[in-house]
C-alpha cells in the first residue's frame, strides 16, 4: 500500500478515536450525574430487558410447547418495552429539564454547541493533514468511500429493510392485536411484533454509520477543494 494512502487511512483513525475519547470523557463526566444513571437503566432495564426476555418466552412457547401463559407473559413484556421507547423522550424531558429550559432560550447556538462544535474542532485538527496529502490518495478515498457507502447500505437493507421508515407504531399495534386475541394471530402479526424493536435499535446503528460515512466523504471533498483554490492562488504569483 503506498504510503500516501496509509497517511490517508491513519488520519481519518485519527479522528475517529478523537471523537471517541471526546465522547468517553463527555460519558465519564455524565456518570456522575443521577439523570444520566436513571436514563440509563430505564434504557436496560425498560426497553432492552423486557423485549430480549419477550423474545426467549415466546421462543419457548413456540419451539418446546411451553405453558400457554407464558405467551401472556412474553406479549406483557414486549408491550412494556414498546411503551417504555415511547415514554423514554418524556422522562428524558423530565430529567433534564434544566437543560431544555436553557435550550429553549437560544435553541440555535445550543444545536451548535453540541452537535457541530466538538466534531468541527476534531476536524480542525486534522484538516490540515489532508491538506498536505497529495491530491490522488484524496480522489481515491473519496471514491472509494462512496462505494463502500452504497454497498453497505444496501447489504444491510437485505437484512433490516425500510423498518426505519416504517416506525415504531406497527410493531406496537401489532402487540395490542396480539393481547386482543391471544394465539388468534396470523404469523406475520407476531414476527411484526417482536421485530420491530430489534431492528429498529439495528437500523438506528446503521443510520449512524452512513453519516460518519456521508461526513468522511465531505471532509475529503473540502480538503480536495482547498488544494485546488490554494493552486489557483498560487499560479499568479508563480507568474509574476
Amino acid at each position: 500500500m503506498p504510503l500516501e494512502t496509509k497517511n490517508l487511512f491513519k488520519i481519518l483513525s485519527d479522528i475517529e478515536q478523537a471523537e471517541k475519547k471526546r465522547s468517553h470523557q463527555k460519558k465519564a463526566q455524565e456518570k456522575s450525574k443521577s439523570a444520566y444513571r436513571v436514563g440509563m437503566r430505564v434504557f436496560w432495564w425498560g426497553i432492552i430487558a423486557p423485549n430480549v426476555l419477550a423474545i426467549l418466552l415466546a421462543a419457548l412457547v413456540g419451539l418446546l410447547s411451553a405453558p400457554r401463559w407464558l405467551l401472556f407473559c412474553s406479549i406483557s413484556l414486549l408491550l412494556l418495552s414498546y411503551l417504555a421507547i415511547f415514554l423514554y423522550p418524556l422522562l428524558g424531558a423530565w430529567l433534564y429539564r434544566g437543560s431544555i429550559k436553557a435550550f429553549c432560550s437560544a435553541p440555535f447556538s445550543r444545536l451548535l454547541s453540541f452537535n457541530v462544535e466538538p466534531p468541527m474542532e476534531v476536524d480542525m485538527a486534522h484538516f490540515p493533514e489532508l491538506v498536505n496529502l497529495p491530491p490522488l490518495p484524496l480522489q481515491l478515498g473519496i471514491l472509494e468511500l462512496k462505494s463502500e457507502r452504497v454497498s453497505f447500505e444496501k447489504r444491510l437493507s437485505l437484512l433490516s429493510g425500510q423498518v426505519d421508515k416504517i416506525g415504531l407504531v406497527p410493531g406496537l399495534l401489532a402487540t395490542l392485536a396480539t393481547i386482543a386475541k391471544l394465539g388468534d394471530q396470523p404469523s406475520w402479526v407476531y414476527v411484526l411484533a417482536y421485530a420491530t424493536v430489534p431492528l429498529f435499535l439495528f437500523a438506528f446503528t446503521v443510520h449512524m454509520t452512513l453519516i460518519r460515512y456521508d461526513r468522511m466523504i465531505a471532509l475529503l471533498e473540502l480538503a480536495l477543494q482547498h488544494q485546488e483554490k490554494e493552486a489557483k492562488d498560487a499560479a499568479p504569483k508563480a507568474s509574476d
